[in-house]
C-alpha cells in the first residue's frame, strides 16, 4: 500500500487560518510526542483524515461526547440513577483496550479497532443524557446529532448521494475549498464499475481489461497472485464467479499461510498484481499487461514460479 500524502482537513485548514503556523507546529509536535510515547513511528503511514473518506475519516465529535460523558458520570453518580454507572463499565473497558492497542489503532489498517469503542459509548451517552437533561433537550440533542451526520451521508467520498465534482454532472455540485471533491459522482447516476472501484481506482482499468481478455479464452481455472490489500472480491464480481463456472484460487501468500494453499489446483491463467517485470510465471506466458495488472495464460502450470 502506498503511503498517503499528508493533507489538511477542512477543519484543520480553518484552524490553520485562524491560529497561525505557530499553533499548528505546536499541535504537530504534541501529536508526534504522543506517538513516540507509544512507540509509533511518526513517519509511518498513519491515518490521514479525508473528512468524508470512509477509510480515513476520524470521529472527533464522538471523541468529544465521550469526554463529556465521563465528566457527567460524576454528576449522574450523585443522582444514584440505577445502572448508569454500571453501564459505563463496558465502554470503560473498551477505552482501556483501545489505549493498549493505540499503536495499531492509529494506522490505516488498524483504525477499525476504534469503532467498537465509539459504538459501545452510544448507550452510555444516551443514559447520561436521559439522567441529566429534560425531555425537550434530549430530543434536541438527538436531532442535532442526526443533522450533523447529514454531510457524511450526502457527500461520502466514494459513494455520495450528491457528488462534489469539478465539472457539470447530474446530481453533483462543484468542488469547494471546504468540502473538497468526491471520487465519484452520485450513486444514482454513477456506473457500477466506478462505484465498485472508487477506493482502488488505479486497478480499475487493469482488472477490467484482464477479466475481459480472460473471457475471450476457454480457461476457467484462474490463479490469483495479488497483494493482501488488493480487492479480490472485485475480481470475483467481474468474472461473476463462481456461478459463471470460474474457479479461483490463491497461489501466492505469506509464508505462514502457505500450508493452506490448494496444491492440487492447476490454473490455465494467472491474474497477478505483484509479479514485477516477469514475462513468464509458473510456466505460463504473459498475455496482457495493464498498469500493475498482468494476465498470464497457457498450459503447463508448475508450482515453480520460475518454471
Amino acid at each position: 500500500m502506498s503511503r498517503p500524502s499528508r493533507v489538511l482537513l477542512p477543519p484543520a485548514r480553518m484552524i490553520a487560518a485562524v491560529a497561525g503556523p505557530e499553533v499548528i507546529a505546536a499541535i504537530d509536535s504534541w501529536v508526534k510526542s504522543v506517538y513516540a510515547a507509544f512507540g509509533v513511528d511518526v513517519n509511518a503511514a498513519i491515518v490521514i483524515w479525508a473528512w468524508n473518506q470512509e477509510d480515513f475519516a476520524g470521529n472527533p465529535l464522538h471523541l468529544l461526547l465521550i469526554v463529556m460523558t465521563i465528566a457527567a458520570l460524576a454528576i449522574v453518580r450523585r443522582t444514584r440513577r440505577p445502572g448508569v454507572v454500571e453501564l459505563a463499565a463496558i465502554p470503560m473497558a473498551g477505552t482501556l483496550l483501545t489505549v493498549l492497542l493505540v499503536s495499531p489503532a492509529i494506522t490505516i489498517v488498524g483504525v477499525r479497532l476504534q469503532l467498537p469503542l465509539f459504538v459501545l459509548w452510544a448507550p452510555v451517552f444516551a443514559a447520561v443524557a436521559a439522567a441529566l437533561l429534560p425531555r425537550a433537550a434530549q430530543l434536541a440533542a438527538a436531532l442535532i446529532l442526526v443533522l450533523l451526520a447529514v454531510p457524511w451521508l450526502l457527500f461520502n467520498n466514494t459513494r455520495p448521494a450528491i457528488g462534489l465534482r469539478p465539472g457539470a454532472e447530474a446530481l453533483s455540485l462543484p468542488c469547494s475549498a471546504l468540502l473538497g471533491c468526491t471520487a465519484n459522482g452520485s450513486v444514482f447516476v454513477e456506473s457500477p464499475e466506478n462505484l465498485a472501484f472508487a477506493a482502488v481506482r488505479p486497478l480499475q482499468a487493469g482488472l477490467i481489461d484482464a477479466t475481459q481478455a480472460l473471457g475471450e479464452t476457454s480457461c476457467t481455472s484462474v490463479g490469483l497472485r495479488i497483494d493482501s490489500s488488493d480487492p479480490e472480491y472485485l475480481i470475483w464480481w467481474l468474472l461473476d464467479a463462481p456461478q459463471s463456472g470460474y474457479h479461483l484460487e490463491t497461489i501466492y501468500t505469506s509464508p505462514d499461510l502457505e500450508p493452506l494453499i490448494y496444491r492440487d489446483f492447476e490454473p490455465c491463467a494467472i491474474l497477478c498484481t505483484v509479479c514485477g517485470g516477469r514475462t513468464r510465471l509458473h510456466g505460463l506466458d504473459l498475455a496482457l499487461e495493464q498498469g500493475a495488472v498482468k494476465l498470464f495464460v497457457g498450459d503447463g502450470f508448475t508450482w515453480d514460479e520460475d518454471g
